[in-house]
């Protein structure tokens, strides 16, 4: 019984605790591809560098330890191994390598932080936690024609929802009144729900975001 006392003192009594941050940002998105390969040993998907915005939530727990509550939307374009079949029409398909494809993903991100570095000017964290969104492929109906000489098998775009985790480690410098520039890096694994138009697949990634924010302290 003593040591919950004592931890709901010191949580209490620390002076970090309960401080919340607002944080706006913009990001990057490495090149990264899919894990699974195709016949010809070609990734599903090709991802080229990617931007999105931010918007990070979050509030200190006690000393060092914080929960984070982060919205991300980014895109940007990819090649894809087109691989369609239409379920009630087997004899409709659609292979076709190389398509031009723009992609967009909406997600959010549920995780803790730990700042082993925090001093007034400077703080240093690292952190992690959970990964839940959905996944946007959009394909080049003109290229597709192109290649493939008709429209058979053709599907424009499709939606998928993708679950994972991350790992992520951050910089933050005092730029006045109080609020901070961070400046961040942070590895993610997800995994899709199965995309029609890529074999009826899922896919597995491993994108690389850095993300610049201003961190802006509302209590």
């Amino acid at each position: 019984m003593k040591l919950p006392l004592l931890i709901l003192f010191l949580l209490v009594s620390s002076e970090s605790w309960g401080k919340i941050y607002l944080s706006p940002g913009v990001s990057a998105t490495l090149p990264h591809k899919t894990d699974e390969l195709n016949s010809e040993g070609k990734e599903f998907v090709d991802f080229k560098v990617g931007l999105g915005l931010n918007l990070d939530f979050e509030i200190v727990l006690w000393g060092p330890i914080s929960l984070n509550l982060t919205g991300i939307w980014r895109g940007g374009e990819a090649t894809s191994q087109y691989d369609y079949t239409n379920k009630n029409n087997p004899l409709d398909t659609a292979k076709v390598g190389g398509i031009k494809t723009n992609y967009s993903s909406i997600l959010g991100n549920l995780g803790a932080r730990f700042r082993f570095i925090d001093f007034e000017k400077i703080k240093s964290y690292v952190g992690g936690g959970l990964i839940r969104g959905n996944q946007y492929l959009t394909y080049d109906e003109n290229r597709f024609i192109l290649t493939n000489g008709d429209k058979i098998g053709y599907q424009e775009k499709e939606e998928r929802s993708f679950q994972g985790h991350y790992m992520e480690a951050g910089l933050e410098l005092l730029a006045g009144k109080g609020g901070s520039l961070r400046v961040s890096g942070k590895k993610s694994k997800i995994r899709t729900d199965k995309f029609e138009t890529l074999g009826n697949r899922e896919l597995t990634i491993h994108p690389i975001q850095l993300t610049i924010q201003y961190v802006h302290p509302i209590k």
